[in-house]
Parts: C-alpha cells; sequence; structure tokens
C-alpha cells in the first residue's frame, strides 16, 4: 500500500516537471502577484504615449517618450521636428535656470536630428558646452570637463585657454598678466582657482572682489597657507571683506581687467549652479528675448498635477512651487511621480538630488535617500556644504542619527577648528551617543585648535 501512495506521488510530481514550460511559474489561484505594467515600453507604445501626452498638452512626458523613440532610432519624421523644437525650449529654460550640463545635452541632440539647426545656434552650443565643462570641473570630474571643453573649443568658444591649463592642473605660465588672472580667477570654479589665486597675490593682485573669491577657493579646498597669504593681503589693503566668491568683480576696479561682454555668464555660473546668482544670467542677449513664462507661484495653480507637466521643463514650474508651498509634497506618491521627472530632466542638480532624497524618505524609501545624499554630495562644489544639505534632509525626515553622523562628517571634511558645524556635531553627539563620541570629537577640534584659541573655542563648543 504505502509503495504504490509513494509510486502515485513520484508520478504527480513527473508529470507536473514535465508539463509545458509555459505554464512554470504559473499563479496557483490563478491571479499574478505582479501586476501587468512594464517601464520598458515598446516603440509602438512610446508612440502613442508620446501622441497621448501631446493631445493633454503634457511637454514635459512627451517629450521624454520622444527622446526614448530616438534612442531607439523609432522616430517618426514629424515627430522628429517635434522634438528639435521642444529640445530648443527646453535647452532655454535650462539655460535659464543655470544648468549648462543638461543644456548642452538637449542642444547636442538638436544639432544632431536637425543639423542645420543645429549650425544657426552654433554660439548657443559653444557657451553651453563651456558652461557644462566648468560645471563638471567644479565638482571633479575631469573627463565629462575635459570632454565638454573639446566640443566648446570645436564650436569656436571663446576664453579656453586658461580653462584647459586648468583641467590639466597647470599652473599659468609666468607672463600672465593680473588682468588674465583675474579673468581667470572670475570665470573658473573655485576647485580650480587655487593656482591662479597664488599668482595674483603673487604679483601684487589687490582688486577685492577678486581677492575675495581666491579667498574662498581656498577654504573650501582647506589650503590654509594660501588662505593665510590671501587674507593678509585683504587686510594689507585695508580692504573690507564682503561675499566672498558671490561673483563676478566690479567693472573699472583695479588691475586693469577688460570689461565683459554683456552676454556672457556670470562667474558664479562656473560652480554648477548651486550659488542663487547663476539663475539670473541674462538670456535674452542669447536667446532672442525668450526667458522662463512661469507664473508666480503664489498661490498655488488650481490645476497643479496639469499645470506643472505643461512647460518645457518641470524644473521651471515645480521648484518654486514647492519651494514657496512645501505642503504640496503631501501627496507623497504624487511627489514620488515629480521625481522620477525631475531626475529624468536633470540628474546633476543639487537642488533636485536634495528634493528627491527627502521625497524618497517620505515615502519611507530611505537606501534612495542614502543614494540621493551620495550624489548630492558629489554633485556639490563644495562637499562639506553638500553633506551639510544632507544632514537637514535626515532633520526634516526625523532621523536624528543620520542628521548627527553627516554634521560630523561635514565638520571633518572643513577640518577647520573654528567652523561653527563641529558645535553642531558634539551637540547632537551628546544627545545620542550612537552616532559619535562627543568627547573623542571635543579633544580633536581643540587639538586641532592654535593654543591661544583653545579656551575661548572650548567654552564656544561647550555652550549649551
Amino acid at each position: 500500500m504505502r509503495r504504490a501512495v509513494l509510486l502515485a506521488a513520484a508520478l504527480a510530481l513527473g508529470a507536473s516537471c514535465a508539463g509545458p514550460p509555459w505554464f512554470m511559474g504559473a499563479p496557483l489561484d490563478g491571479r499574478p502577484s505582479i501586476p501587468p505594467t512594464r517601464k520598458n515600453l515598446s516603440f509602438k507604445e512610446r508612440r502613442a504615449a508620446a501622441t497621448t501626452a501631446r493631445t493633454k498638452g503634457q511637454t514635459v512626458v512627451e517629450i521624454g517618450h520622444l527622446i526614448a523613440l530616438d534612442e531607439l532610432e523609432r522616430l517618426l519624421p514629424e515627430q522628429l521636428q517635434r522634438l528639435v523644437g521642444l529640445l530648443e525650449r527646453r535647452a532655454v529654460d535650462f539655460h535659464a535656470l543655470g544648468r549648462a550640463i543638461p543644456e548642452s545635452r538637449d542642444l547636442a541632440r538638436l544639432a544632431r536630428l536637425d543639423p542645420a539647426r543645429g549650425a544657426a545656434l552654433v554660439r548657443e552650443r559653444a557657451d553651453a558646452d563651456r558652461a557644462a565643462g566648468d560645471a563638471w570641473l567644479a565638482v571633479g570630474a575631469t573627463d565629462e570637463a575635459r570632454a565638454s571643453y573639446e566640443r566648446a573649443m570645436q564650436l569656436g568658444a571663446a576664453d579656453m585657454d586658461f580653462r584647459v591649463r586648468a583641467l590639466w592642473g597647470h599652473p599659468p605660465p609666468a607672463t600672465t598678466t593680473l588682468a588674465e588672472l583675474r579673468l581667470a580667477i572670475a570665470e573658473l570654479p573655485l576647485r580650480a582657482v587655487p593656482p591662479l589665486a597664488f599668482a595674483y597675490v603673487t604679483h601684487g593682485g589687490s582688486e577685492p572682489a577678486t581677492l575675495a573669491r581666491a579667498l574662498a577657493a581656498a577654504r573650501q579646498e582647506r589650503l590654509e597657507g594660501l588662505a593665510a597669504r590671501v587674507g593678509d593681503a585683504l587686510r594689507g589693503g585695508a580692504v573690507a571683506l564682503r561675499g566672498a566668491g558671490d561673483g563676478a568683480p566690479s567693472r573699472g576696479a583695479g588691475d586693469g581687467a577688460p570689461s565683459r561682454d554683456a552676454g556672457a555668464p556670470e562667474a558664479g555660473a562656473a560652480d554648477g549652479g548651486v550659488a542663487p546668482e547663476v539663475a539670473a544670467r541674462d538670456v535674452a542677449a542669447r536667446w532672442d528675448g525668450a526667458s522662463l513664462d512661469v507664473p508666480a507661484p503664489v498661490p498655488v495653480p488650481a490645476e497643479l498635477e496639469s499645470w506643472v507637466l505643461c512647460g518645457s521643463t518641470i524644473s521651471a514650474r515645480l521648484l518654486p512651487v514647492v519651494r514657496a508651498h512645501p505642503e504640496v509634497l503631501d501627496d507623497v506618491a504624487r511627489a514620488v511621480a515629480w521625481i522620477d521627472l525631475l531626475l529624468a530632466e536633470d540628474e546633476t542638480s543639487p537642488e533636485i538630488l536634495e528634493l528627491a532624497a527627502f521625497v524618497f524618505g517620505r515615502a519611507s524609501r530611505f537606501g534612495g535617500t542614502e543614494r540621493m545624499l551620495m550624489e548630492l554630495t558629489y554633485a556639490s562644489p563644495d562637499r562639506a556644504l553638500g553633506m551639510e544639505r544632507g544632514a537637514a534632509v535626515w532633520e526634516r525626515l526625523g532621523r536624528a542619527r543620520e542628521a548627527c553622523a553627516q554634521w560630523i562628517h561635514a565638520a571633518r571634511w572643513r577640518d577647520d577648528a573654528d567652523d561653527p558645524t563641529w558645535r553642531r556635531a558634539i551637540s547632537c553627539a551628546r544627545r545620542d551617543p550612537g552616532a559619535g563620541d562627543w568627547r573623542g570629537i571635543r579633544g580633536y577640534v581643540l587639538g586641532r585648535a592654535r593654543p591661544d584659541r583653545r579656551a575661548a573655542l572650548a567654552a564656544t563648543l561647550d555652550a549649551p
């Protein structure tokens, strides 16, 4: 009897294994456990989705499908011309937002799809590639910076000599004039400024804004010796230090610097679009009077979901609304969908990465938060500032331990005993010993301080 049962079981098992392969993995109750949706649409589905998005006026969604079709080499002729027009409009938005990297990408795609239109925009493409090279150089991405600079030179961009030297880490030639040094210090990202700043101070440069930017570069790159020399030059000239690193030097100041072309980007643009003044670049001078046509975000538009999708970029419409009305992120599912569109549009923007980290945390996707904050740190020319922004995100999410770890990392990155971030790091470590050893941190900071500063610094660090 037992042998018969075992034989029947073996036959049943054999029959189930020998069944047709299309039954393998079939749900036992007839209902699939994974929804029948997929992200990788076929080219026919992409075409249909692009048409639907255009009918609904969802330009942001439409351009995403058209770019996917271009990459699949499945664009229809009418879709190709539509994409060319949308890319040009979106590049204008990116230019006004100070986002040179996606601007240069869109203009490169446009030129490939429509060489005639690309030739008509050769100056815009050259400027965008040069600015993109600056933005990549600002974060230490030398391979990407080199590629952007090479394209800019091929398109005839001006002021490339000192950029190429900075890319390769070469100091300025001994014959470089103060006016040339001043221009390079104003235009290059802070990361590349120290060799120029050293030459400028050595040759007696005294223009206040140039020295201020040189000092900001020395501090960002943690070059204490250079910072001391620049500081001495500022004090020696009895100049009040105002707005270190905040823009181009004043017109008509010392050193005999030439005046800047009105259509050129401001100096702050070289630092990857983090500084607020980057967004104030003169769009009209380069784009035939075009500019962002975005109504004021107060009050919130009645049809917010459709309104943010009908512009050339979601960034230009959504980000100002979020700044003024953070409560629009309370619908977490909708916010996550917005983040997907924002990242597809520009994955190098520190503001977008910071927002993505927060939204993912609100959705309890903390792994996504960690990844976005790592990207944010990389995308920030000032790494310590990127870490501080990450700490603020963790605080907003109510994750005190992760926030404290970020504050400690930011303070350690600067490694300046007088950095006020140390006090914040010690304070949070006292509240949560699991985040760090506050006594060890305090001892390290006091050990780094000058002897004459230790008593005062200890009182600051111990203050409640």
